[in-house]
């Protein structure tokens, strides 16, 4: 399957990568140099050059603080290029995967969301993103839309590497303790892109939405909590002070969902889909990370 990623330094860009090292034809991944989304006959050439058998578009504007001030860019992306992207995809008659996020939610329900509930973003990053789904399913009804939600990896900027990085400072830590979702490891989501892709080439009648995170939940606290727990040995049992807050207490420009929380039953039912606990992917995740993090310890 000649595959063409869109999005090259992102954390699910690279885990795609990761994930298809081993397909007998390596991925193609374009980012900004290769492929300017924001300029759609350029998307539209590139594509037609390269006539991918199936596209991913793991691209995004995902700053969500920044969002709210940056609106076109997060709107060209978000948006226009994401429609861009499943109009050629439409042309080509090839599947098309886009990801999308648990912040198209207001997280005022008190259960998991599934695929049939109403979305209500509370910010600028959530409307963008919602707006792109919506012109995907209206532009080729037959693309795949996966949600997902508070991702983690051993690559980029993420809330793991983050915690990680200031726990090696020494200092004590707030951390949010009123959002509640489902960490979900950018490997693991991965390897479901490329389940739900190899089914629709297969001709599953898959179509439209779905949501796709791991099983359990926790807040922001309660995965820095686990952080620490499971980098206990090799942070040399060194202590980490963390104190549990509220969103009230950590100002944003971008207001957040109190439920992040995703349904994935019809992702499982209908692509087979191992769905492992987030605890378990943090764990494969960390041990990734404890060389580097260890190497950085002993710098001087």
């Amino acid at each position: 399957m000649r595959l063409v990623i869109l999005g090259q330094s992102g954390q699910l860009a690279q885990a795609l990568r990761s994930v298809c090292s081993s397909m007998a034809v390596p991925p193609i991944c374009l980012g900004r140099a290769q492929c300017d989304l924001s300029n759609a006959q350029a998307v539209a050439d590139r594509l037609f050059e390269i006539k991918p058998e199936a596209i991913i578009n793991a691209a995004a504007f995902t700053a969500v603080e920044a969002a709210e001030t940056q609106v076109d860019q997060a709107t060209a992306l978000n948006t226009h290029a994401p429609q861009a992207l499943a109009e050629v995809a439409s042309r080509l008659n090839v599947p098309f995967l886009h990801i999308s996020t648990d912040y198209v939610f207001d997280g005022r329900q008190s259960v998991p969301y599934s695929e049939k509930d109403a979305p209500n973003p509370l910010n600028v990053y959530g409307r963008t993103k919602l707006d792109g789904e919506r012109a995907v399913i209206a532009t080729y009804p037959e693309a795949l839309i996966i949600r997902t939600s508070w991702v983690f990896s051993p690559y980029g900027h993420n809330f793991v590497r983050t915690m990680l990085k200031l726990a090696a400072k020494g200092d004590p830590l707030s951390v949010v303790d009123d959002q509640i979702g489902t960490p979900t490891s950018a490997l693991d989501l991965a390897e479901a892109c490329i389940q739900a892709l190899k089914a629709k080439r297969d001709g599953a009648e898959a179509r439209g939405l779905f949501h796709y995170a791991a099983r359990g939940e926790t807040s922001w606290f309660g995965l820095a909590q686990e952080i620490f727990e499971q980098t206990a040995a090799w942070r040399a049992n060194k202590e980490v002070i963390v104190q549990p807050i509220g969103s009230d207490e950590f100002k944003t420009q971008a207001v957040r969902p109190k439920n992040s929380r995703l349904n994935s039953d019809a992702f499982v039912r209908t692509f087979n889909y191992h769905q492992p606990r987030w605890q378990e992917s943090l764990a494969n995740t960390l041990a990734m990370l404890e060389p580097e993090c260890r190497l950085a310890r002993r710098a001087p």
